[in-house]
């Protein structure tokens, strides 16, 4: 394996590989407070359990005053929580353009959820979703929720943008066939261009590894993808124009 490619598997591995090994119980993440039916303030919260090898699935479910279950969503990878002024709430499933809004007629009553205990185990596992109704997510939720989750991953996008960045360099640089028939030159482009594609295919493989690790709609990953690309093939193609037009004149 080229140097090159083995030093990127390695440096970008060793941020995403040690996540896996961590089990863990199931945990609250985004709480707000919102109105319930009966006047009392309730919590709607996002619960994560284990995802073992991948993502931590989560889930939108509310809490009464005295911490007892009422309701909650399907399990998905990212739900945002959205609430107005007068604590009318939503959860957003970004990935499924999904909203899930509040539906007291479906609430089930359930155990006091308590960490470390089974009543929030329970509460994690299992497909059956209650207490919500799901339309399709308008635009500006979508974007909200996508925002959100941006703002969250914080220094995590960072491995996304420099892959993109690797695949800006390697669409950029060398795309020429060399003019000249010089055996060496012709010998240096085809080594080039068999180094970028095992850039790309490394370079991929890790970022839908990290992806699949921590979790993250593919919008929001193909966005960060992009804007790598952007952020070097950019200058690049433009410093290439600008010695063209030189040479031209």
């Amino acid at each position: 394996m080229p140097r090159l490619i083995q030093a990127l598997l390695i440096a970008l591995s060793a941020l995403v590989l040690p996540t896996a090994t961590q089990a863990h119980s199931p945990y609250f993440t985004q709480s707000v407070e919102i109105t319930l039916p009966d006047g009392r303030i309730g919590q709607l919260r996002v619960l994560k359990g284990d995802g073992i090898l991948g993502a931590d699935p989560a889930r939108a479910v509310i809490l009464d005053a005295e911490g007892r279950s009422l309701a909650r969503t399907p399990r998905t990878i990212v739900i945002q929580l959205a609430c107005d002024a007068v604590r009318r709430c939503i959860a957003v499933d970004p990935g499924s353009w999904t909203t899930y809004e509040i539906d007291p007629a479906s609430f089930r009553v359930g155990e006091v959820i308590r960490l470390r205990e089974d009543a929030i185990w329970d509460l994690e596992h299992g497909p059956e979703p209650w207490g919500f109704r799901a339309r399709p997510a308008s635009l500006p939720e979508l974007i909200r929720a996508e925002m959100t989750q941006a703002q969250e991953l914080g220094t995590t996008m960072l491995p996304f943008i420099s892959i993109g960045a690797v695949f800006g360099l390697a669409m950029t640089i060398g795309n020429r066939v060399p003019s000249s028939n010089r055996p060496g030159w012709r010998v240096a482009f085809v080594i080039w261009t068999i180094l970028r594609v095992l850039m790309f295919i490394a370079a991929a493989g890790i970022s839908l590894l990290h992806a699949s690790i921590i979790g993250i709609t593919t919008f929001l990953w193909l966005a960060l993808m992009a804007f790598g690309v952007v952020i070097t093939a950019a200058p690049i193609m433009a410093l290439l124009r600008w010695r063209a037009v030189r040479a031209a004149t």
